[in-house]
């Protein structure tokens, strides 16, 4: 994260910040939509134990180059040869398995998957504003490796808010907000802002 060592940026603000490995907010992400739309038991847990499996391929390949191999056998036994995965209609087993392998293999999710910016965040002078009610990232234990991280390096120059009734973007979750983003959250982060500078 730049902004760690570049002493031109003097505070920086983090809407809906992550503390966690990029692997671990995915899987969380998964198992809250999953409880959120009533889902239970057994597929979409099975789902998270997969995508579990796929991300511990991804990370542990460490450039080894075998992990094509290992991700096509993954997918061919769990989609292609497993009633309770099925592939969706219309495209080939092969497709299938080469869209899923690309998506897990491209630069981006990869970078996501293993970035951890615990590190990152020890020195950063900062605000982080969560929604109590997001399903995109746990407010929770981000939040706690945040605090965690801010901790262990001393950050004397940071803190950390949690809208308890907002999501993702800000917004009451109970009603239809006229605003993107919450009014309050933005006073607060203009406030903070002015006070910094």
């Amino acid at each position: 994260m730049k902004t760690a060592a570049d002493y031109d940026i003097r505070y920086i603000v983090l809407l809906a910040g992550t503390g966690l490995r990029g692997d671990k907010n995915l899987l969380a992400q998964q198992e809250a939509r999953a409880a959120a739309c009533g889902a239970s038991g057994v597929a979409p847990m099975e789902s998270v134990h997969l995508n579990r499996k796929f991300f511990d391929e991804v990370i542990s390949d460490a450039g080894a180059g075998n992990l094509n191999r290992i991700l096509f056998a993954l997918v061919d036994s769990c989609y292609n040869r497993n009633a309770l995965h099925e592939h969706p209609a219309g495209l080939s087993c092969k497709r299938f398995t080469d869209l899923q392998i690309g998506h897990l293999t491209a630069p981006c999710i990869h970078s996501f998957l293993l970035y951890d910016r615990a590190e990152a965040l020890k020195k950063c002078p900062m605000l982080d504003v969560n929604g109590g009610k997001d399903m995109q990232l746990n407010p929770r234990d981000n939040l706690l490796a945040i605090e965690k991280a801010l901790k262990t390096g001393k950050n004397k120059m940071a803190s950390t808010r949690t809208y308890p009734v907002c999501n993702h973007g800000f917004q009451k979750c109970q009603t239809e907000p006229e605003e993107p983003f919450s009014v309050l959250l933005l006073q607060e982060v203009q406030k903070k802002i002015t006070k910094k500078l």
